[in-house]
């Protein structure tokens, strides 16, 4: 009896052991099974994958396979299988795209009733246009002007599929006058003259002279603004010279408001019409760093002040270098926004050169806790140690296999693993929308386990946790940064600094100016720099590459810095904005402290990108190993242009 007791405990055991091995067994061999179901959707084997598709009804990818098998043969299925799936799906991206792809596929078929009865605004004007066609087609007068109408009113060219919409829309009467100029006015104001232009065709003769006056304004305002065209004081007239105006205080904003000057007498502005010049005049002189800025912001009304005015104030005052103005600014700013680690340093900065030093010391001494830009600066001044060991992210197991075992969180993982790079990352986007702030903390780690270290930092990035900088900064590709960058002569932290910032470790991420990889080079700098290495680069995937990308992107940086005579800020400003801007940029006169230049540049995107990478550096420094180099140190005076 004893025997077989004990006889029964340990098969039970050993059934207890097996079942992990044997699910993990199986999830390999579904694995194998949905790559060789992928390919034969690829190769057109219906019966095939078919076949493999009945295998896979609890693996993770079993509808993204058969999603991949309908977007393939859309023409040949019942509306109710599109219906079905789509609404079955609708926790993962797959569904919209296959609505979308559906939706399409039904509008070139002219099949409106049932284009119309499953549409949804997914965000795609041309979906849009078509279902506005819908619409028409089915007679449903009401409903079609008012969809053709709000896609009327927007400032840019709308896609081939409206023309007939607009022409029918225009035909029934329904496009009055006034609509018509609404949006000449958005097109112009949007800074697309040409449609206006084409937009004219529709108005009365009279009034495509104003259009055509309003494109001249639009190209010569230094020139038109005294035109005899602009005497009347109109409505139009009005805002053909405001708009004029702005667009002469985009070139000179100091000869803007001289003519500003003159010009507001002329004519009845409204009290708003005066702020929100005064206001874009300010602007465009801070952001040109004219020593006039600060006093054209000041005149801006309350009404028109917003953080941006706030903001270009306290920074006219660096530029003119006035710290009583700089604390003045700083403590004009909205209560909610003077907590901001870059306010409060300058906050401390002018209470220090006014001769306040213990309040001053006090902030720094609070800021110096902080990893920050503005951190380690204010660690700097005090002779403190950087913060940078940081806290990881507290988690159990439990939480993290809960947080692994979402449906979505499946997905993502499954595809990444198979490869699958691009709709693994819009499985993780769709499924992270969704999340707490909680829930994406234990998502970050979980992609960080994986190796997945793009979406750990993206993920995290979402939340308000700051401490982990290992999750937050991890080295990468050790061996190919370190081996370039001793190559060139610079540092492999500057070089993380740069790669956490361009494409926060995405190796294929492309950028809509065309930029690619994980050091984000343009494929022209690519060339330039294959062409100097003698490396051969045969086309654009090739950049792609990542051992390439990094030996380009090294060469290119180390290229930047000689240009730049070793000055790490102008260079880091260079690789951003490009190194003939950045030389706009510099001081017409006198030198200018590192800290005050970068806080005053004109791109908010260039100053957020040299403060982020100035100050990462630390952090990968620490992280390699390595010293830890002063902040300020790097920080050297900007010198006049020569």
């Amino acid at each position: 009896m004893a025997l077989t007791l004990q006889k029964t405990l340990v098969c039970s055991l050993l059934m207890l052991c097996l079942l992990p091995v044997e699910a993990a067994t199986k999830l390999e061999q579904q694995r194998k099974d949905f790559a060789a179901g992928h390919q034969a959707v690829r190769q057109k084997a219906v019966t095939r994958y078919r076949q493999i598709l009945k295998r896979l009804d609890d693996y993770p990818l079993r509808d993204f396979l058969e999603y991949e098998y309908l977007r393939r043969h859309i023409s040949s299925q019942k509306p109710e299988k599109m219906q079905a799936f789509i609404t079955k799906t609708a926790d993962s991206f797959i569904s919209d795209r296959l609505r979308k792809k559906w939706l399409l596929k039904l509008a070139s078929q002219g099949k409106w009733q049932l284009f119309v009865d499953n549409y949804v605004d997914l965000g795609n004007s041309k979906l849009a246009c078509y279902y506005a066609t819908g619409l028409q087609k089915l007679k449903k007068t009401a409903a079609a002007n008012a969809a053709a109408e709000k896609l009327w009113l927007i400032g840019k060219s709308r896609p081939r599929a409206c023309n007939a919409v607009f022409a029918q829309w225009r035909a029934s009467g329904q496009a009055t006058p006034e609509l018509i100029w609404q949006r000449v006015k958005l097109a112009m104001h949007s800074r697309r003259p040409n449609l206006a232009k084409y937009l004219a065709k529709f108005l009365g003769p009279d009034e495509r002279k104003w259009v055509a006056r309003w494109r001249r304004m639009y190209r010569n305002p230094a020139k038109m603004l005294n035109h005899a065209d602009f005497r009347s004081d109109t409505p139009l007239v009005r805002e053909i010279v405001l708009h004029g105006l702005e667009r002469l205080a985009r070139r000179d904003a100091v000869e803007a408001a001289k003519r500003w000057q003159g010009i507001r007498t002329q004519y009845t502005f409204s009290v708003d019409d005066i702020g929100r010049t005064n206001r874009r005049i300010g602007i465009s002189a801070a952001t040109d760093r004219r020593p006039e800025a600060h006093a054209l912001l000041n005149a801006v009304d309350q009404n028109n002040t917003d953080l941006t005015v706030h903001q270009w104030r306290i920074r006219s005052a660096l530029n003119n270098g006035d710290w009583g103005d700089v604390l003045t600014s700083v403590e004009s700013l909205p209560d909610d926004k003077k907590g901001k680690d870059s306010w409060r340093y300058w906050r401390a900065r002018a209470l220090n050169e006014l001769g306040f030093s213990k309040q001053a010391m006090a902030i720094f001494t609070d800021l110096a806790g902080q990893h920050s830009y503005e951190g380690l600066l204010a660690a700097d001044i005090i002779g403190v140690p950087y913060a940078l060991d940081g806290v990881p992210i507290n988690r159990t197991e439990i939480e993290l296999k809960k947080m692994s075992a979402m449906p979505g969180i499946q997905r993502a993982k499954e595809l990444f693993r198979q490869g699958l790079t691009v709709n693994a990352r819009r499985e993780w986007q769709f499924t992270i929308a969704r999340l707490n702030p909680r829930q994406l903390e234990l998502a970050a780690v979980l992609a960080s386990q994986w190796g997945w270290h793009d979406r750990a930092v993206l993920t995290i990035g979402r939340t308000k946790t700051l401490g982990d900088l290992k999750l937050r900064y991890p080295i990468v590709y050790a061996k190919k940064v370190l081996h370039h960058a001793k190559r060139n002569r610079i540092d492999a932290a500057w070089v993380y600094g740069v790669i956490r910032q361009e494409s926060a470790y995405m190796t294929d991420a492309r950028s809509h100016a065309g930029a690619l990889g994980l050091m984000q080079l343009m494929p022209g700098t690519a060339r330039f720099e294959a062409k100097r290495l003698k490396l051969s680069l045969r086309n654009r995937n090739e950049i792609l590459n990542i051992d390439k990308n990094i030996r380009l992107g090294t060469a290119h940086m180390k290229r930047i810095l000689d240009i730049n005579k070793g000055h790490k800020v102008l260079a880091t400003a260079s690789y951003n904005a490009g190194v003939q801007r950045v030389k706009s940029w510099l001081p017409k006169s006198a030198q200018t402290p590192a800290d005050v230049w970068i806080e005053t540049m004109p791109f908010s995107e260039t100053r957020h990108y040299v403060k982020k990478v100035m100050a990462t550096m630390a952090i990968f420094e620490k992280h390699l190993g390595q010293p830890v180099t002063p902040l300020g140190s790097r920080l050297i005076d900007i010198k006049p242009r020569s």
